[in-house]
């Protein structure tokens, strides 16, 4: 329409890691389901959204992503940057929150692509808001998988000896080991909630040969 009043088009994309002691490992299939299950998605979303409502833009896509990985951000994130990158060849300028600028979450793939594409972007200062505040969110979670390693490191042995006492040597001895972990819902030394044949073994082969093998390092939500 002539005269009519143009309005600058954004793209959000928002991102968190896996929480495997908690089940939380699968990528997200819409933006509703991010928001309910990630409150640093939630907070990313609702900064991206006031910046365009500051602006008197509109948001015409966003992007939420769950790494694979529970501790570090991973070269798998370069290909859910590159999609939204692509989303703004028609003009519209890309959204994301900068949480390097709080000590957490360097952003080293999605400067990575950013770098490769000329397309224009706006890393978003990680402000404080009434009900997230992102140092103390991520030094919160640190802990609590702090704790979360410390009980693992503990409880895990004990439940594979209780295993290995109710499981005696047989044919395909650690499927059935696994069977009765699971069973139980005992997690592996990493957090993650299905044990089968191989980690089994290994755990019993770490568990002969020194101490109990330490879970990875806590991430940073």
């Amino acid at each position: 329409m002539v005269g009519e009043r143009y309005r600058p088009k954004f793209v959000g994309f928002y991102w968190t890691l896996s929480v495997t002691w908690k089940g939380m490992t699968d990528n997200f299939t819409d933006i509703e389901q991010a928001v309910r299950e990630s409150r640093t998605i939630r907070y990313q979303r609702e900064q991206a959204l006031d910046y365009v409502r500051r602006h008197n833009g509109e948001m015409v896509a966003e992007i939420p992503y769950r790494d694979v990985s529970n501790d570090r951000m991973t070269e798998y994130l370069q290909g859910e940057v590159e999609r939204a990158v692509k989303l703004c060849k028609e003009g519209a300028t890309l959204l994301w929150v900068r949480f390097e600028e709080c000590g957490w979450r360097h952003h080293r793939f999605i400067s990575t692509v950013l770098n490769r594409y000329d397309v224009d972007n706006v890393p978003l200062p990680p402000e404080r808001v009434s009900w997230f505040n992102p140092v103390e969110h991520f030094s919160s979670w640190r802990v609590r998988e702090e704790l979360e390693r410390e009980r693992r490191r503990i409880e895990v042995p004990q439940k594979l000896r209780e295993a290995m006492e109710s499981i005696p040597e047989c044919r395909g001895r650690n499927r059935l080991i696994a069977e009765w972990l699971n069973e139980r819902g005992v997690p592996t030394f990493g957090g993650k909630l299905e044990w089968k044949d191989d980690n089994v073994r290994k755990a019993l082969k770490d568990m002969a040969e020194g101490p109990t093998m330490e879970a990875p390092p806590a991430p940073a939500f």
